[in-house]
């Protein structure tokens, strides 16, 4: 039988250095339809200058994007990482001018319109950066806060696409709240489409998130009683060799040499371990915050209590402070590896590789922490 279905509009701006996130974009979108669409007969649609822009003239090419797409949408994503885009006769560049059409339709009544910024983290070539875009990128960046704004910070596919799924579900709730959707008698039950993952329901995305989350805490925790042990080995090898006193002697320069090559060994199996973890880590990490973003996609077909809200806000405080506290000693101890002197080619390659190594665990400690908090943000908006 016919069925009526809301369609919500979304435009995407960025210049032309985020394709990767413009394909990100498209693809959870079409994720989130399979669920919405025929469950709950809302449908997104990706607005996109590739797509909804045909060749013509105006007062200049944006003017043209501008008389075609207009600014009738109902969510505006825009997204940056080192480029703010060309400029344009009336704004910085092509998508700051976007920007400021939505914004101002936001002025004008802030229940038109969804905002939602951006901006990728992650390192580019010295050889390609454009110093005069990034220097306007950073002035339009600045100037969000002025405006009341808050953006997101993302530093790989993976973590934006997870804020993608918590916050565009998070913003069909509120349509659902302003009464858009079609009245629950109207949806089709018996020959409903496939969900998330067939029949994926809101336990399964929970059980899916307890599972991952128990790996990435087993991770965490290998990986800082490993940092534990390794800052105590280093310390007791640089007190060894002190208390050795002169090793201009031949006797004392080889028990030095021999401190020196236990510590090279030392932070080599360290190293070794946040190898095989970090992948551990990674893998866990994603998989535990897909589960909860999806878990927000399904959240109003399962009523859930405050008080399991409540659970699961408490849940991600505690990943949190874990996370913080490992993060504190993975910093202390790639301060103290840093500047460990140049002492023989075992020692120095074993302490590059600690600190390579520290790097990328501290970069994913920072994504779960920003990827949590932006979950307890959505989770906020839901019991409000």
């Amino acid at each position: 039988m016919p069925r009526q279905e809301t369609i919500i509009q979304v435009f995407v701006a960025s210049p032309s250095d985020v394709a990767e996130e413009r394909l990100a974009l498209e693809t959870v979108i079409g994720e989130l339809n399979k669920s919405w669409s025929y469950d709950r007969g809302v449908s997104l649609e990706l607005i996109k200058w590739e797509t909804h822009v045909q060749p013509g003239f105006g007062e200049y090419p944006q003017d043209v994007i501008n008389n075609q797409i207009t600014d009738q949408y109902d969510i505006f994503i825009g997204i940056f990482w080192t480029r703010a885009g060309t400029k344009t006769s009336q704004a910085d560049s092509g998508t700051i001018e976007e920007f400021d059409k939505a914004y101002a339709r936001y002025k004008k009544n802030n229940n038109d319109i969804d905002i939602m910024i951006y901006f990728k983290d992650a390192p580019i070539s010295p050889s390609i950066i454009d110093n005069e875009q990034l220097s306007t990128l950073k002035k339009f960046k600045d100037s969000l806060g002025d405006l009341g704004g808050l953006y997101c910070m993302f530093d790989s596919l993976n973590d934006f696409e997870s804020l993608l799924r918590s916050h565009l579900s998070t913003t069909i709730q509120k349509w659902s709240n302003k009464s858009l959707l079609i009245n629950s008698e109207e949806i089709p039950n018996e020959e409903q489409s496939d969900s998330l993952d067939d029949d994926f329901g809101f336990f399964d995305c929970i059980e899916s998130f307890e599972s991952h989350g128990s790996k990435l805490h087993e991770a965490i925790s290998s990986i800082a009683i490993a940092t534990q042990i390794i800052g105590g080995n280093i310390a007791e090898r640089a007190k060894a060799i002190a208390d050795i006193g002169d090793t201009s002697e031949k006797k004392g320069f080889n028990e030095a040499k021999k401190f020196v090559k236990l510590s090279a060994i030392d932070m080599e199996r360290y190293a070794l371990s946040l190898e095989r973890q970090l992948p551990i880590f990674s893998s866990s990490k994603t998989g535990a915050f897909d589960a909860l973003s999806n878990a927000l996609v399904v959240y109003r077909d399962f009523k859930v209590s405050i008080d399991n809200l409540e659970s699961l806000c408490s849940d991600l405080n505690t990943m949190i402070g874990e996370a913080t506290r490992s993060r504190e000693s993975i910093m202390a101890l790639k301060n103290t590896a840093s500047t460990l002197p140049r002492i023989m080619t075992r020692f120095n390659k074993a302490k590059n590789r600690v600190v390579h190594m520290l790097n990328q665990i501290i970069d994913e400690i920072d994504s779960t922490i920003r990827m949590a908090q932006n979950i307890l943000y959505s989770i906020s908006k839901l019991k409000d």
